[in-house]
């Protein structure tokens, strides 16, 4: 149970099951449904890791299983198809059909982005959301948020996991702090450098948070994961890549939108490996 919790956790990218059980009581303040399907859909994640596991004898997948990293994209499924199907007969179908896609797309980018030294993050969840958007039916409307720019911020927490709302966004930023306050903060000045959007959208728009999740996403994987706990320049070899990201994965989540295409978190996605890549060359990597 503590790698299914795990995992939901590491949608966020931070490895702590107390954080993924904070995550899961808020989903489940969005909807017990919601919260359901994320937690089902890590649960499968993780098991097809194990298989993973005793068909390639391969010891350290039992740790990325217990790490969470085999079931986060699943429990990303599970959200997105309970949304849209509800927990019914042919949505555990889509459910598990989702997952085990997904799953096997994680192992083959491990073996495409690894080599380039680039973690696969949600990329997995995103191709298998794609058709999902195409054939499953949308999701029902969520309810407004409410509390100006700030709830907006606190939305955009519950929005990474398909979740809405402030006190539900502000329940995981929380969990988040719990895990990894590094993760915490650097998540809050992503999403808090994404109120630059309201120059361009109404604020009604903000509330919702949809237009700062991907960008939290983006400064936790930048500033608090993947970049070297070290390096020259005091804080800037952080801020500077974290703001980078920032600010590419709002541009592509702006063209996102403009062309009609499905979001999800592919702008966090691509954004997160372009400024990874180039601090990679940067460095000699």
């Amino acid at each position: 149970m503590r790698a299914v919790l795990t995992s939901l956790a590491q949608i966020y990218l931070v490895p702590s099951w107390m954080t993924g059980l904070v995550i899961a009581v808020a989903l489940a303040l969005v909807s017990p449904v919601l919260a359901a399907g994320a937690v089902l859909g890590a649960a499968v994640g993780c098991g097809l890791g194990l298989l993973f596991l005793r068909c390639s004898a391969c010891s350290a997948r039992l740790a990325q299983v217990r790490e969470g990293l085999w079931g986060y994209n699943g429990a990303l499924i599970g959200a997105l198809v309970t949304a849209r199907c509800g927990l019914s007969l042919p949505g555990l179908g889509w459910l598990l059909l989702g997952v085990c896609c997904a799953v096997g797309l994680q192992w083959l980018l491990e073996g495409v982005v690894g080599r380039a030294g680039l973690p696969v993050l949600t990329a997995p969840f995103c191709a298998v959301g794609m058709v999902y958007a195409l054939v499953l039916p949308p999701a029902g409307a969520s309810e407004g948020a409410v509390g100006g720019v700030l709830g907006g911020v606190a939305s955009a927490f519950a929005q990474v996991s398909l979740g809405s709302g402030w006190l539900p966004g502000l329940l995981i930023l929380l969990g988040l702090a719990l895990g990894s306050w590094r993760a915490a903060a650097w998540g809050l000045g992503g999403a808090a450098v994404s109120v630059v959007c309201l120059l361009a959208i109404p604020l009604a728009e903000f509330h919702t948070g949809v237009w700062s999740y991907c960008a939290l996403l983006a400064a936790i994987a930048v500033g608090a994961t993947f970049t070297p706990p070290q390096g020259r320049g005091g804080g800037n070899h952080r801020v500077i890549p974290a703001t980078a990201a920032v600010a590419l994965a709002l541009l592509i989540q702006a063209a996102m939108t403009l062309a009609g295409w499905p979001v999800l978190t592919w702008p966090f996605v691509l954004a997160t490996w372009v400024v990874l890549a180039v601090q990679g060359l940067r460095h000699g990597r």
